[in-house]
């Protein structure tokens, strides 16, 4: 049995009792949205450039504003836009994309949070090893298995799973 749907866009009901005050959401969110991108950028700028903050755990906090830079990046300009034009809708690409990346993303920061906490494991429980442990030549070889993609499995077969939950439904209310 083929699981054939015909839905290509989708209506998203987001601040749906606020009418005609939708565009004045722009302002707060696209400040939001700008003050975001430049606390990241900064920091992951003062990271690289400054030689002294090349241990493991400024690299891990480098990492986590490199997410935290993407994740904006991904879905605030679609929701900008649909504040200022009163724009409801999103294609079911630009929906599997977004899905895609804010899952991408999240895995991403999921696992740099359990690197932090096992640097910081490292730190407190074997002090005297920590250097050892955390050299730079091993912490970087963690990174392997998500540059691999092993992550890609999981996040393909939740969305699989998520999209055939919600197929068939063309209005989502999200408030």
């Amino acid at each position: 049995m083929d699981n054939i749907s015909s839905h290509k866009h989708f209506i998203l009901n987001g601040f749906n009792e606020l009418g005609a005050l939708r565009p004045v959401l722009f302002i707060p969110f696209s400040i939001m949205f700008i003050v975001s991108l430049s606390a990241n950028s900064l920091l992951i700028y003062i990271i690289i450039s400054e030689r002294s903050l090349h241990s493991p755990m400024c690299i891990l906090i480098a990492g986590i504003a490199c997410v935290d830079l993407s994740f904006p990046v991904i879905f605030v300009p679609n929701m900008l836009l649909s504040f200022l034009f009163d724009w409801r809708g999103i294609s079911l690409i630009g929906c599997l994309v977004q899905m895609f990346f804010i899952h991408f993303f999240g895995a991403f920061q999921s696992t740099f949070l359990a690197w932090m906490a096992l640097d910081r494991y490292f730190a407190i429980c074997t002090p005297l090893y920590y250097h050892e442990r955390m050299a730079l030549q091993k912490f970087l070889s963690c990174f392997n298995p998500i540059i691999y993609g092993i992550r890609t499995k999981e996040i393909r077969q939740h969305i699989l799973k998520t999209l055939s939950r919600c197929c068939f439904v063309r209005t989502m209310p999200h408030s």
